[in-house]
């Protein structure tokens, strides 16, 4: 049995108990997200962690990356000419990280915090880096965005493409692996709260109200390695794998090596998700 998520592989629904889970995780595991898929980039050359800079607007002054991490995208906020840029994330391993990272300047403030529990106000932007769509209890996190963001402010964050499916060989990667997760672990239900996962769902949970309608601008990561070197570098960064037994796991990696057939390039879609507080 593989030693990660042991109250998830237990069946656990309950948010703190996955939180925690994913806590350990990364505490054995820091900068894995950056390693694995921050490492791959666009067509042009551009990392999910640039698309997310490019989204503060020009003569924005405070922004908060929301699951920080080991700071990459701290690292390029403070490249900006903001005032104020807060790290906010719950595994004290990545924030060390970021800290040894960005150093010591004065603009930067990291806050061991969830999405729901940090306090910050006034900011011009909130961005996320593969971590919003994780968050639970998701109605409250969205919430504390809202407190945070001043009126015009910007909701980015990077999830998967809701047209994933256009892509036959990412598809058929996931396939195979849900179809193996699903055997292993039949009450899986996945992570974070579904509905942020579909278009129909983020239009139930954010309020017209407080959010403009938000907008799903697909892009592609492109992977430029060998298929088994791929092959490991997502069984790196998607957590389910963690769940799958090593006889899994092997598994899987047969059939995405067989799905993969040989490619040393594969597209790999994801969204960018903007909105702006009213």
């Amino acid at each position: 049995m593989r030693p990660f998520f042991p109250r998830v592989r237990g069946g656990s629904r309950d948010a703190a108990a996955v939180l925690d889970d994913l806590v350990e995780y990364h505490r054995s595991n820091p900068g894995v997200t950056e390693a694995t898929l921050g490492a791959l980039t666009t067509r042009d050359g551009r990392t999910g962690y640039d698309l997310l800079a490019e989204r503060v607007a020009a003569g924005a002054q405070a922004v908060l990356d929301l699951g920080c991490g080991n700071g990459p995208l701290l690292e390029r906020l403070l490249t900006l000419p903001l005032a104020r840029v807060v790290g906010v994330d719950l595994c004290a391993a990545e924030l060390a990280l970021a800290r040894a990272r960005c150093g010591d300047d004065p603009r930067l403030e990291l806050l061991e915090a969830s999405g729901h529990a940090f306090d910050v106000r006034d900011l011009d932007a909130v961005v996320s880096h593969h971590a919003f769509y994780l968050m639970e209890p998701i109605e409250a996190v969205i919430a504390n965005v809202a407190r945070a963001l001043r009126p015009g402010g910007t909701f980015a964050w990077i999830t998967s493409s809701p047209r994933a499916a256009e892509h036959p060989v990412f598809a058929a990667l996931m396939t195979r692996f849900a179809a193996i997760t699903r055997r292993e672990h039949p009450t899986f239900g996945g992570w974070g709260d579904r509905r942020v996962w579909s278009e129909e769902g983020l239009r139930s949970l954010f309020s017209p109200e407080l959010f403009t309608p938000f907008s799903i601008d697909d892009f592609v990561l492109v992977a430029r390695e060998p298929s088994e070197a791929l092959a490991d570098r997502l069984l790196r960064f998607f957590y389910s794998a963690e769940l799958q037994s090593d006889e899994g796991r092997a598994e899987t990696r047969r059939a995405w090596l067989e799905v993969l057939d040989g490619r040393d390039r594969v597209e790999l879609p994801w969204a960018m998700v903007t909105m702006r507080r009213r």
